[in-house]
């Protein structure tokens, strides 16, 4: 399948997809091991844009970063667990889930344990930015066990 009709999958499957709208309160964010266990995020607090190239033994972990943006930092990891942690919580509900997630910059700041001031709101708008133009491919869960 060529790029092109990759793109036209993606783009048509989107709009095929309910939303499913977040929770608010009280969620326990879940522990993401394997995002603490690998190099999947720059630790540096300025842009970063040469790739992380990581291997230990059968397990590699390859990080790009677009120069717009450059790659997410560990920073950008709570709206993963966040968003992560939405979607565990409404399974452990029996509620439908969906890739395709609604919810506040408002909702993700609070449930993150951030504060909501304009800054804030820059920051997370800087992160969602980085986090949507890193590009990640890794061995992990290859295989049988995916």
């Amino acid at each position: 399948m060529d790029m092109q009709a990759r793109h036209t999958l993606t783009a048509s499957e989107r709009s095929r997809l309910l939303p499913f709208v977040v929770a608010s309160g009280e969620i326990s964010p879940r522990d993401q091991r394997d995002l603490m266990e690998r190099p999947f995020f720059s630790l540096s607090k300025t842009k970063r844009t040469t790739p992380i190239l990581y291997a230990a033994g059968d397990t590699r972990v390859e990080v790009f970063g677009m120069p717009e943006h450059g790659m997410a930092t560990i920073w950008d990891a709570d709206v993963l667990i966040w968003a992560a942690s939405q979607i565990v919580e409404a399974e452990n509900l029996g509620l439908t889930t969906s890739r395709f997630l609604r919810f506040t910059p408002y909702q993700l700041l609070t449930g993150i344990g951030r504060q909501t001031g304009a800054r804030d709101y820059g920051l997370l708008r800087a992160a969602l930015a980085r986090l949507q133009s890193t590009v990640v491919a890794t061995t992990i869960r290859n295989g049988q066990n995916w």
